[in-house]
């Protein structure tokens, strides 16, 4: 396993409002890229109104009191710059592309976007109105439905991941819920900024420096919503009936560790192996290759600061489905108590070190990781010496992660299809709730 790489030259601080401010010279080519992170994303949202976070990322990027929209908007298109936003369950993104001759005029305005946004009641209505589009297109598709009722069942309604933006949530979203949100949870304070481009950082600092430190929003974050796991005692299982469909979506799956685990990494080679790698993994060489049950099959470990996720999805002919889980259920059991070969090991770690370096490919990919980093708490020497992370990972370390956080008896299971054929199915792993889509594709 080979994996060298050395961060850029970059200097950083915080300013007095809070704002971590990274800069990053970068001359390879002629552009400059400002990406700010808020550290609060969906699980902000407040109960019932779902999609606030997003409704209000939107709405920033809509324009400026001195500005209307289109005129916001052809300010960056005459420029040939680029905006863009991101909203995660964590944590918020909004940035900009542009050529190095136009940042003096550009970064201004995108700041003013920032810390004065209009916040315009017709593009409210407008984004809302999208919005409620989006998600019925989104819930026809077999795949989202079953993500989004798997955190659902998994974490339940107290906790912020099972509580799914819907139409109905997003319908009763005000423009005051919006203001209230963007005073909240819109402010310097513990935010990430990184520019980065072909600029000095001197330059950089005595251009924009002051306009970064004027943004003042010290309100202060209220505390975080309870984010405790809720136990997992019995296998909990629903139906989202399509009547329509002649295969079923799957997802399996259960609680695991948060992102700053020390078995993080382990887990990680550990899943790769069982069902990360592709036509590699011994999901897919069970499910596809050798019993022909399914076209694809993938599992994943979604680690936050404060938990994690394991899931394994499929699909599958709605009279196989009972089949399928089972052979699932097999491999995870098989996985768990015998652990993964040496050789197995070996390729998940030459794949970690590969992925990691295309990962840090490029401006953009290298601002990515160093936000990453610092959103967990980390500095530059968790990347730049990242091959010692695996070094002391063997057949020992990844069974002993596997029966510490794996080894689990009961799971959430999700089934999107025709429920008249795969109901009986079901029930031979426990109780089988069903949901009705037409009504609301995410509430009892």
């Amino acid at each position: 396993m080979k994996f060298q790489f050395k961060f850029p030259r970059t200097e950083e601080h915080i300013l007095s409002n809070g704002l971590n401010i990274i800069w990053l010279p970068d001359f390879s080519q002629p552009v400059l890229t400002v990406t700010l992170q808020i550290p609060n994303g969906r699980h902000r949202d407040p109960f019932g109104l779902e999609g606030t976070a997003e409704l209000a990322a939107s709405l920033m990027m809509k324009g400026i009191p001195s500005l209307t929209s289109e005129e916001f908007s052809e300010r960056f298109e005459n420029a040939g710059a680029t905006l863009f936003t991101e909203v995660k369950e964590e944590y918020m993104i909004f940035g900009v592309r542009m050529l190095n001759r136009a940042a003096n005029d550009i970064i201004p305005v995108f700041w003013e976007m920032i810390y004065n946004p209009a916040l315009d009641n017709t593009e409210f209505k407008r984004l809302k109105r999208e919005m409620v589009t989006g998600l019925q297109a989104e819930f026809s598709d077999p795949g989202t439905l079953a993500s989004r009722h798997f955190l659902g069942e998994l974490f339940g309604s107290s906790h912020p991941a099972g509580r799914n933006h819907s139409i109905f949530s997003v319908k009763g979203i005000t423009l005051e819920h919006i203001k209230e949100y963007y005073k909240t949870y819109i402010s310097p304070d513990k935010s990430q900024l990184i520019v980065a481009g072909a600029r000095e950082t001197s330059e950089m600092q005595n251009q924009w420096e002051k306009q970064f430190e004027s943004w003042k929003n010290d309100a202060g974050y209220p505390p975080d919503a309870e984010k405790k796991q809720p136990a997992l005692t019995e296998n909990r299982i629903r139906i989202i009936d399509k009547p329509e469909y002649s295969q079923t979506t799957l997802i399996i799956g259960h609680p695991c560790i948060h992102e700053l685990h020390e078995q993080k990494v382990n887990l990680a080679v550990a899943n790769f192996i069982f069902g990360g790698g592709n036509f590699s993994s011994r999901l897919m060489k069970r499910m596809r290759t050798e019993t022909g049950r399914t076209y694809s099959i993938a599992s994943a470990l979604n680690s936050h600061k404060e938990y994690g996720v394991f899931t394994i999805a499929t699909s599958t002919q709605n009279n196989q489905l009972e089949s399928v889980i089972n052979s699932i259920f097999d491999v995870y059991k098989d996985y768990v108590k015998n652990g993964a070969t040496e050789s197995e090991i070996e390729k998940a770690k030459q794949f970690a070190a590969g992925n990691m370096a295309f990962e840090l490919e490029g401006l953009s990919n290298i601002v990515e990781k160093l936000i990453w980093l610092r959103f967990y708490g980390r500095d530059n020497s968790f990347l730049e010496s990242y091959e010692k992370l695996f070094l002391p990972i063997n057949t020992s370390s990844i069974k002993d992660a596997l029966q510490k956080h794996f080894l689990y008896e009961s799971f959430v299971i999700i089934a999107v299809g025709k429920k008249i054929e795969i109901e009986k199915q079901l029930e031979q792993f426990g109780s089988v709730r069903c949901f009705n889509y037409q009504a609301n594709p995410l509430v009892d």
